[in-house]
């Protein structure tokens, strides 16, 4: 317990990156949050470049856990997203993100958090696969869009995998009570938190 009386936990919170732009502010001010009422909180840059825009508290964990997507696996993704578009046929997010999704794994192995933050539809699919090697960490998969934007325009070549991450998740977190409705649909723990003011 901390000063507040509040209970402690060791969270992280994983993004695509955290260069600028609204989920990044708004993860990053979530972190500072959590961190302020005596969290342990980690902070990881799923791109590897550990590019941090807006200001983090210093007493947040940022390691270099992930190594950025090399030449051969830009190359491979092009290739899949262009036969995608061709064939209609869905993608496997393991086979865009191989090494950083293999990172991200070693990475909780050997760190031990009670919660993992997943922000958005991408790190929202690799959840079963999380689930099944961390058997033992909750996974909250953050959504910081409608469901209708998600599922019919970004996430649309890998829907499956998605969906089966949304179906995986311990807690859906979306932004609206419309949302959380249909979130609810696949996965009965949805709830709905709205966007901070800063």
């Amino acid at each position: 317990m901390n000063i507040k009386g509040e209970l402690q936990l060791n969270i992280c919170i994983v993004n695509d990156n955290f260069d600028i732009g609204g989920v990044q502010r708004v993860a990053i001010e979530l972190a500072n949050t959590l961190e302020e009422r005596g969290n342990q909180i980690t902070l990881i840059d799923f791109s590897g470049k550990n590019n941090f825009y807006y200001k983090v508290n210093e007493n947040i964990n940022i390691p270099n856990a992930i190594q950025p997507r090399n030449l051969k696996r830009k190359i491979v993704g092009k290739i899949l997203w262009t036969y995608s578009s061709i064939s209609k046929k869905q993608i496997e997010v393991l086979k865009l993100y191989k090494e950083q999704i293999g990172d991200l794994l070693e990475y909780l192995k050997n760190n031990r958090h009670e919660i993992l933050i997943l922000c958005q539809g991408m790190l929202t699919a690799l959840i079963p696969l999380v689930k099944e090697k961390i058997s033992n960490i909750k996974v909250i998969a953050w959504q910081h869009n409608e469901y209708e934007i998600y599922v019919n325009q970004y996430y649309k070549r890998y829907i499956k995998n998605y969906l089966n991450g949304i179906k995986y998740a311990d807690l859906v977190v979306s932004l609206t009570e419309d949302d959380q409705k249909r979130f609810g649909n696949i996965n009965k723990n949805s709830t709905y938190i709205y966007n901070p003011l800063t």
